[in-house]
């Protein structure tokens, strides 16, 4: 498959937009023309399988492992493009970090590493998984 093969057009920013776009409007059934590269990708539909199928094939493209949450962390063709081609091949989020735990999710880590919170802390997923009612009676 061509795909696998890494392409000097992938290597740039703009190479990237072009093949994200061009892979979205193919795998949706659109125009390439009609894909706003500022738009959200679930502005489009994209559903997950997709959204994965398409990341998995951008990773071959590129000679380089990625995470198909990559997607919802940088959730527009622009964006994505952008991460991509300012991030060298160690920069990509593509392996676990090995300071956190192995329970943790990608975007938990993602977060955590950008000094953002996910909202996946102990304290906030008890407040989750508690009722209203417990939860104030845990406080008084």
């Amino acid at each position: 498959m061509a795909g696998q093969q890494k392409s000097a057009n992938l290597e740039s920013r703009d190479g990237i937009v072009e093949w994200l776009t061009k892979q979205l409007a193919r795998r949706l059934g659109l125009n390439a023309g009609d894909i706003d590269v500022g738009e959200r990708f679930n502005r489009y539909g994209l559903e997950s399988a997709t959204a994965t199928a398409m990341i998995t094939e951008l990773s071959e493209a590129l000679g380089r492992k990625l995470m198909p949450t990559l997607v919802w962390d940088y959730p527009t063709i622009e964006k994505l493009s952008e991460f991509l081609s300012s991030a060298g091949p160690a920069a990509t989020p593509a392996e676990p970090d090995p300071s956190q735990p192995a329970s943790a999710a990608p975007s938990t880590r993602h977060a955590q590493k950008c000094g953002g919170s996910s909202g996946s802390s102990p304290k906030n997923q008890a407040s989750r998984s508690e009722s209203p009612r417990a939860t104030r009676q845990a406080t008084s």
